[in-house]
C-alpha cells in the first residue's frame, strides 16, 4: 500500500506571446505512491547518458499518470526521465531527477545534511 504522496505536474501550451514564446498552463494532480531509491546500476547507466536519477516513484494505479513531465516530492521539483509500466500489473514506475533550476538548491541542502 502506498505510504507517500507526490504531485504530478502537467504543462499545456495555451498561446504564444508576441515574440513566439509559449505561454503555458500547469495542472497538478496529487497521487499516492511509494518513494524508492534508484538502484546503483540504474544510476551509473543513466549517468553515462548525461542523466542524474534521484529517486523512483512507484504508482500503484497507472490511471493516475497521464504523461506528466514534472513531479513535486517533499517540496522539491523533479523531471520525469523515465516511465515504465510494470508488466502484469496496474503499476507505473517513474524515475525522477532534480529539475535543472533546482540543482543548486539540492546541492546546498545535501551539504547541510551532515553528509560524508
Amino acid at each position: 500500500m502506498p505510504d507517500s504522496t507526490a504531485r504530478l505536474i502537467g504543462e499545456t501550451v495555451t498561446s504564444f506571446d508576441e515574440f513566439g514564446n509559449p505561454n503555458k498552463t500547469r495542472t497538478t494532480t496529487e497521487i499516492f505512491c511509494d518513494i524508492r531509491s534508484v538502484t546503483r546500476s540504474e544510476f551509473y547507466s543513466a549517468a553515462h547518458n548525461g542523466l542524474q536519477p534521484s529517486l523512483v516513484l512507484w504508482i500503484s494505479h497507472a490511471a493516475d499518470y497521464n504523461g506528466e513531465k514534472l513531479a513535486e516530492v517533499d517540496g522539491r521539483l523533479y523531471s520525469v526521465i523515465r516511465s515504465y509500466r510494470a508488466p502484469g500489473t496496474d503499476a507505473v514506475e517513474l524515475t525522477l531527477q532534480v529539475e535543472i533550476g533546482n540543482a543548486a538548491e539540492a546541492e546546498d541542502q545535501e551539504g547541510t545534511d551532515g553528509g560524508i
